[in-house]
């Protein structure tokens, strides 16, 4: 588990009052395993685990939400943090210049 799924957890786990290792932790982990899945998880996807009504399906998408714009940088938008990342983030879309363009 990545330290950022670890923190989702851990908010998860403060926020609705549940004891570490919960069913109801482990199951949203379980089922939504990556971050971007996670962070997207809508109220009905929730409804269908066991013991998540309406309203905690609404407090849950409320806490991911708060954490998507406040802790969670914008995945639309890369961090660039060496050269190699640039290169990656840019190669698709110039794969056929011309290197006299470029």
């Amino acid at each position: 588990m990545t330290q950022r799924q670890n923190e989702l957890k851990s908010l998860l786990t403060e926020s609705l009052r549940e004891k570490q290792g919960s069913y109801l932790i482990e199951e949203i982990m379980n089922r939504f395993p990556s971050v971007s899945d996670l962070i997207e998880v809508t109220e009905q996807e929730l409804v269908s685990i066991s013991g998540v009504g309406t309203h905690k399906a609404r407090q849950i998408t409320a806490i991911l939400k708060l954490a998507r714009t406040l802790i969670i940088p914008d995945l639309e938008h890369p961090v660039i943090c060496k050269p190699e990342d640039a290169f990656h983030l840019l190669e698709p879309e110039h794969r056929n210049t011309p290197k006299s363009i470029l």
